[in-house]
């Protein structure tokens, strides 16, 4: 629509001769939404602007005039643009209505692809990893009881240092021999030594773990 009106702008310019009869150079146009398409002209020509031109602003050097033609022609661009608006929210409305209409059926499609999203990543995950991969283990809640987590020969999912990686048994909270071992581990060691690497590596396969277990 507003490559139509713009057309018709111009042709209407070709008609009344603006850059031959009148300014005697090509014209250009400024400006932005109910502004637009202001006629800027140099200085030196805009002095042969008639009583059809309409000075409405100029910068050094040029000015810039408007019509009452152009000033027709940009009030109907703009109807048009905003009957256009109009159009396009009914049809949102009416395909959003729809969409609630279904709503359960695309829920359940969504859930469905989300599930199988996770299951595809995590057997790609397991096919490229060269190393020995285990479903996790989940002990139901006991009241009385502190929760527990039991790693053993964990490795960093997000990337291996390959034979020189060695793998880390993490145990919190786990009964051995009627005792409780501690709910708090603190890691000590030199830098670059693994510290961060293995509290990132119990974070993520605990996210993992639970990512498998929800889906």
């Amino acid at each position: 629509m507003e490559k139509f009106q713009k057309a018709d702008i111009k042709k209407e310019s070709s008609k009344s001769n603006l850059s031959v009869s009148v300014f005697n150079l090509y014209v250009t146009y400024f400006g932005s939404d109910k502004k637009r398409y202001q006629l800027e002209v140099p200085d030196a020509a805009s002095k042969r602007a008639g009583d059809g031109y309409e000075l409405q602003n100029q910068r050094k050097g040029f000015k810039r005039f408007t019509t009452y033609r152009t000033k027709e022609l940009l009030e109907k661009m703009i109807s048009y643009e905003q009957e256009k608006i109009d159009v396009l929210k009914d049809l949102r409305e009416r395909v959003f209505s729809r969409f609630c209409d279904k709503f359960e059926e695309w829920n359940n499609a969504i859930q469905c692809l989300a599930t199988l999203d996770v299951f595809m990543s995590l057997a790609e995950y397991c096919r490229c990893e060269e190393e020995v991969m285990c479903i996790p283990k989940f002990i139901p809640a006991i009241v009385g009881k502190k929760p527990l987590v039991e790693l053993i020969e964990g490795r960093y999912p997000c990337g291996s240092g390959g034979e020189s990686f060695i793998p880390n048994d993490t145990i919190i909270g786990k009964e051995e021999d009627g005792t409780w071992n501690s709910s708090l581990i603190l890691v000590t060691g030199p830098n670059m030594g693994g510290k961060s690497t293995l509290m990132r590596q119990l974070g993520i396969i605990s996210v993992m773990a639970h990512v498998l277990r929800l889906g």
